[in-house]
């Protein structure tokens, strides 16, 4: 991520939302595989209500070594292509905002939700929830094994 597409700052440093760069989506994405790939690691992955139902995702990847925090922006409506297959550490955030925001982040190897709550983005529910209606918690369809290679352990107390 060069400098100019993004703001550099320290930790504790507070900075106004209209002062972190937004760029589109090809661009915020290619940066924070870029930084990731280099030792960074992302921080937070979220997103804010935009104009015209939009949501802005912001992102903050930190170096460690030196210190030094880098943020962007970007806006998406409704799906956009995850980070996830090519740089794990995304994989909940993505989730999150998914659950949150109602976007699909397309290729994603696994999304499910975190919270089972509803999305803040009325009409944008992921999982087929009617609005309104009761989001049993941890009732999802977990990881399966099958085949002669499995087998189960017994664990106890």
């Amino acid at each position: 991520m060069n400098t100019s597409s993004s703001l550099t700052l320290r930790n504790a440093q507070a900075v106004k939302l209209a002062d972190v760069p937004h760029v589109d989506v090809t661009a915020f994405l290619a940066a924070i595989w870029e930084k990731t790939r280099a030792g960074n690691r992302l921080s937070a992955l979220f997103g804010t209500p935009d104009d015209g139902g939009k949501t802005r995702l912001y992102a903050v990847l930190s170096d460690d070594e030196s210190g030094i925090l880098s943020c962007l922006s970007a806006s998406v409506l409704d799906r956009y292509p995850s980070l996830t297959p090519d740089c794990p550490q995304a994989q909940w955030f993505e989730r999150e905002i998914a659950e949150q925001w109602g976007i699909v982040p397309e290729g994603h190897p696994w999304l499910k939700p975190i919270r089972f709550h509803h999305s803040y983005r009325e009409g944008h529910e992921l999982w087929s929830r009617q609005p309104g209606q009761y989001i049993p918690p941890s009732v999802i369809d977990y990881f399966r094994m099958t085949g002669e290679a499995m087998h189960k352990v017994a664990v106890g107390p």
